[in-house]
């Protein structure tokens, strides 16, 4: 039980059984996602969250500001529907996020200055 819900999220998709491979592929690491946050204090700090996925269904989308324009803020999407793609158009404007914007692995992060 997680945050005092008693019953399973309702995700979208059937609910049957998901067949693994049996040698499971891992798209990252610990030592990177210790790395990258590591690296930039905006991951480090409260208060600097925020949503930006307008309730999708599907999509979760976050933004970590960043507290000044020399650092870099992330813009991060996940697709949560492991059945079907999904499309969010997003006005990224009403949050401050400005371009140019540059990917960072499987990331899109605000480059520092812009």
């Amino acid at each position: 039980m997680e945050a005092g819900v008693k019953d399973r999220i309702p995700f979208i998709g059937p609910l049957q059984r998901l067949v693994l491979p049996a040698e499971p592929t891992i798209e990252f690491s610990s030592a990177k996602i210790n790395a990258l946050l590591a690296e930039h204090a905006v991951f480090r700090r409260g208060g600097n969250l925020a949503f930006v996925d307008g309730g999708h269904e599907a999509i979760l989308g976050a933004w970590r500001k960043p507290a000044s324009s020399s650092e870099a803020g992330f813009l991060l999407f996940s697709n949560l529907d492991i059945y079907h793609p999904q499309s969010l158009s997003a006005d990224l404007n009403r949050y401050g996020i400005g371009a140019p914007l540059k990917t960072h692995g499987n990331a899109v992060r605000r480059n520092p200055g812009s």
